[in-house]
């Protein structure tokens, strides 16, 4: 179903959990950023008010597991740590940016791309997160993450062609697994 060309290092997930608030923080601000893009987006479809609706249903799910994320934080005692750069996203935004005539299409499927990489991780992290409750959770937030993943493919494929935004999506798959192999494992889900 995931469009990604590599699984996740083994190690990820032992250095993710070693800050497990930290990537309880991270994961509330990329719910928030998500949701915030999906709101950005919906001016690119201002003519399409159907799409402007599914994008606010999306970004209200989005902020539904942004709160969510808080509400876990705060039964800890865990500060919602401020959001820097994404490291991840950025490099993946940078690649997809080189041909400017897709430039939507692209932004779709990078949204795409980064809604399936979380589906991947937060499956891992439902696995071997030793916390029961937020094991569960990531189990719940990776069930959307999936559709989510669909959303967009589904989303690009409105604005070129079903056809194209597939070939799109494999050209950028292989560099999303060059820059996943590339950056440092943490205590964040990218």
């Amino acid at each position: 179903m995931l469009c990604l060309t590599s699984d996740t290092h083994p190690d990820w997930a032992a250095a993710a959990l070693k800050d497990p608030a930290a990537l309880l923080a991270d994961h509330a601000q990329c719910e928030k950023k998500a949701a915030l893009s999906a709101i950005s987006l919906t001016q690119a479809f201002a003519d399409d008010i159907e799409t402007v609706n599914e994008l606010a249903a999306f970004a209200r799910e989005e902020l539904e597991h942004f709160q969510s994320c808080c509400e876990h934080l705060a039964k800890r005692g865990w500060p919602l740590i401020r959001a820097g750069k994404d490291p991840y996203a950025a490099a993946l935004i940078r690649a997809a940016t080189v041909d400017s005539k897709y430039s939507l299409m692209d932004r779709l499927l990078v949204s795409a791309l980064i809604e399936a990489r979380s589906t991947e991780r937060l499956k891992v992290l439902s696995e071997e997160h030793p916390d029961a409750e937020l094991a569960e959770f990531c189990r719940s937030l990776m069930e959307t993450e999936a559709g989510h993943y669909m959303f967009f493919v589904r989303l690009a494929g409105r604005v070129s062609s079903p056809e194209l935004a597939k070939i799109r999506l494999a050209e950028l798959a292989l560099r999303e697994a060059q820059i996943v192999a590339e950056l440092p494992h943490s205590s964040r889900v990218h």
